[in-house]
């Protein structure tokens, strides 16, 4: 009983370790659903203890933020998962804090139907070159969510108040109004 005991406390501290690794926001570890398939992966991306990225990892979160309509995936760029992983640490979460994907990447065949149907998807999209998301955070409003993205200056931000989901992308550091 009293190692249970320790063992939970251990995981309320930070520091402990989670899922083999030291709990650290902001080390390369995410936890990312994709929100149409509802896959969940938690990957160690960048390796301890000098951060050097991890292909398998980095190709496990690629995958997740795969297109979902085409079923293409692309090498999503390590930055956007460092801006994602920067996020969550900066609004306080732990570091298996949930990010549902609610759009990764996304083929151009994709990006232009979108565009076709009356979707809010730029021409040139970040998304088609592998280098946005949009996300979501259970239990964080998007409008925090997006504050605290604008706050890092890391790439440009928007905010979907319609579906509370937020697009974050490794572009120039822009935000612009959104519905």
């Amino acid at each position: 009983m009293r190692l249970i005991t320790i063992a939970l406390l251990c995981l309320l501290l930070s520091g402990c370790s989670l899922f083999g690794r030291k709990a650290i926001p902001g080390d390369g570890f995410l936890v990312l659903e994709n929100q149409r398939t509802g896959e969940r992966s938690a990957v160690q991306y960048r390796l301890p203890p000098a951060g050097a990225l991890d292909p398998a990892g980095l190709w496990q979160l690629s995958y997740i933020m795969r297109d979902t309509k085409t079923g293409e995936a692309a090498p999503i760029d390590p930055a956007l998962f460092d801006f994602i992983d920067s996020l969550t640490g900066a609004l306080g979460l732990p570091p298996q804090a949930v990010v549902v994907i609610t759009s990764g990447y996304r083929s151009r065949a994709t990006n232009n139907s979108l565009r076709r149907n009356g979707g809010q998807a730029a021409e040139n999209s970040y998304h088609i070159r592998a280098q946005a998301a949009d996300i979501k955070i259970p239990g964080v409003p998007g409008s925090k969510v997006a504050a605290m993205a604008k706050q890092l200056r890391r790439g440009g931000v928007a905010y979907y108040a319609s579906s509370d989901h937020v697009h974050v992308d490794v572009g120039p550091v822009r935000s612009w109004k959104a519905n």
